[in-house]
């Protein structure tokens, strides 16, 4: 089968695209509007209040990772329920959904019986 070369150029480019507004989304525009500086100062006050509850691994490098992952979703769990946190709450979820429905899919295609993806 030949392969088409245009095809795959433009999902290389598309695929490139939505990984660079994705960053801009969410890096660029988190560390430049003072959520990240929200985070990561809610996760160092929380780690001096009761260090015990942000120990979960023992690593302090990945403990740090996980309470600003904790801090991050705390807010958005305890915050102010708006409809434009609703409106992304569930587009988030039906997303996963997708996301597992295919690849639940793939474990059960007849192709890939016996190997990793099957499991």
């Amino acid at each position: 089968m030949a392969r088409n070369n245009g095809a795959l150029t433009a999902a290389v480019v598309a695929l490139g695209a939505c990984g660079a507004i994705g960053g801009y989304g969410s890096m660029w525009t988190g560390s430049r509007n003072g959520l990240f500086d929200v985070i990561g100062k809610r996760a160092l006050d929380g780690l001096k209040s009761d260090p015990h509850k942000h120990r979960l691994t023992g690593v302090q490098h990945l403990d740090g990772v996980l309470a600003n992952l904790v801090n991050f979703f705390e807010i958005v769990m305890s915050g102010e329920r708006t409809w434009d946190l609703q409106l992304s709450i569930w587009f988030l979820a039906a997303q996963f959904f997708a996301g597992w429905c295919l690849v639940s899919i793939e474990g059960i295609r007849q192709g890939n019986q016996g190997r990793l993806a099957s499991r």
